[in-house]
């Protein structure tokens, strides 16, 4: 029994790895941060996102909207980047 437990939770954990490397990546190479609404379904966020920075496993499957109004759809595994002001699809 221990080791079905143990092998489950090895599973999972697997399970969540797998999923985390399909996910949307977002790099700002702009020096200024810019704010993103990322919407997910119907789940709507917004974030920071710092001058050079990047956000990691932002989702598997969303719309990206720049402050400026501007908006991307992004698939899993989609590298997202905000070069001067604009966002830019690398699939």
């Amino acid at each position: 029994m221990q080791k079905l437990i143990i092998s489950s939770i090895w599973g999972l954990a697997l399970l969540g790895t797998i999923q985390a490397a399909q996910a949307t990546d977002i790099l700002n190479q702009d020096e200024v941060a810019h704010e993103l609404t990322i919407t997910e379904g119907d789940v709507v966020r917004t974030v920071e996102l710092a001058a050079m920075g990047d956000i990691r496993d932002v989702c598997s499957g969303c719309t990206i909207t720049l402050e400026d109004g501007q908006t991307l759809t992004a698939k899993e595994n989609d590298i997202i980047a905000i070069v001067d002001g604009k966002l830019i699809a690398d699939e």
